[in-house]
């Protein structure tokens, strides 16, 4: 489980890690008739030593993804629908999320990680409830640890999604970015203008020919 050369040659990505982890540490969660539960089963004991092994190896991996070395700008989807399991993994999406934006702060050399829902441009826009909406700094560098990671994606979850706040944002705050990576559940039906008619004007107000990505 720690072996560099193993987990180079067989290209384990830390999300694989980090589903054996959760999984390993907190149970299985139990699915009926094809339908994601909430309850998580575990009929084992956990040894330190494996647990150990697991989260090494979850740090290991980053060492096997490759940089793009382009100015990439990482908006999560922080939104309420997060929360929930992603399909196939016993992990939330807001969990992958963070794991995500973690390796992306470890492995790529200019980022900028923020989290998005909807209703606002501002870096902190705030509705009745007193939940952020729009773009928030979530805190997440190339130092934070997993949990760190995880924990500050999901106490965000809250609020709509609209996919094409991080263009907007960069539009109005005159970043330089090659890369937009969107990480997001797809449950998206809010905003003034669909992603690729953002990612249009921000490429004709910079000259960027930027690109972007959905996770």
């Amino acid at each position: 489980l720690t072996d560099p050369e193993m987990i180079a040659k067989t290209r384990l990505h830390p999300i694989n890690f980090l589903n054996a982890l959760v999984t390993y540490n907190e149970g299985q969660i139990q699915r009926q008739g094809g339908w994601y539960g909430g309850a998580r089963q575990k009929t084992w004991n956990v040894s330190g030593p494996i647990a150990d092994a697991l989260n090494d190896g979850f740090h290991l991996a980053f060492k096997s993804v490759v940089p793009a070395n382009k100015r990439t700008f990482l908006a999560v989807d922080v939104s309420g629908s997060m929360s929930s399991l992603a399909m196939g993994t016993d992990l939330s999406c807001a969990q992958i999320a963070g794991a995500m934006a973690m390796t992306i702060a470890r492995t790529e050399p200019k980022y900028t990680i923020m989290g998005f829902t909807s209703g606002g441009n501002n870096v902190k826009t705030y509705n009745n409830y007193g939940n952020n909406v729009g773009m928030t700094d979530l805190g997440i560098t190339a130092k934070s640890n997993l949990n760190t990671a995880m924990q500050r994606v999901q106490k965000s979850n809250f609020g709509r999604t609209d996919c094409s706040l991080p263009m907007e944002y960069a539009i109005e705050n005159d970043l330089k970015i090659d890369s937009f990576i969107v990480i997001t559940d797809n449950e998206t039906y809010a905003g003034k203008r669909h992603p690729f008619q953002a990612l249009k004007a921000y490429r004709q107000k910079t000259g960027i020919d930027a690109k972007l990505a959905v996770l």
